[in-house]
């Protein structure tokens, strides 16, 4: 008999959506930490119990005129489901992982990650 099985990896986190959303939308978790609702192009339904991956590098929408250099803290604009600088958003989401120009309209983001505040 195995000593230990893998119930969920530490990867990604639990939510039971309090809404209607999609596999890819940007979620706060619980314990705080965000994720994206995994299942690509998946609908969910209120009260379903979804996997959110909380560890990795997303490309994250992001309005064409934001830029960002790597490192840069990104927050989250839950109100208009968008990327933007610093302290900006609803919550900090991650670290820019690259630079994003202006006329580009992803961040690549390193979630949950925090700047070293240089």
């Amino acid at each position: 008999m195995a000593e230990a099985t893998l119930v969920k990896s530490s990867l990604q986190e639990d939510i039971t959506l309090a809404s209607a959303l999609d596999g890819g939308d940007v979620v706060q978790c619980p314990s705080g930490r965000i994720g994206v609702l995994s299942g690509g192009n998946q609908t969910y339904a209120t009260g379903d119990v979804v996997a959110a991956d909380t560890v990795g590098q997303f490309d994250v929408a992001s309005a064409s005129a934001t830029t960002f250099s790597a490192g840069d803290d990104v927050g989250w604009d839950n109100t208009n489901k968008l990327a933007v600088a610093g302290a900006g958003g609803d919550f900090d989401i991650g670290v820019a992982a690259l630079a994003k120009a202006s006329g580009t309209t992803v961040v690549r983001v390193i979630l949950n990650e925090a700047s070293t505040g240089d």
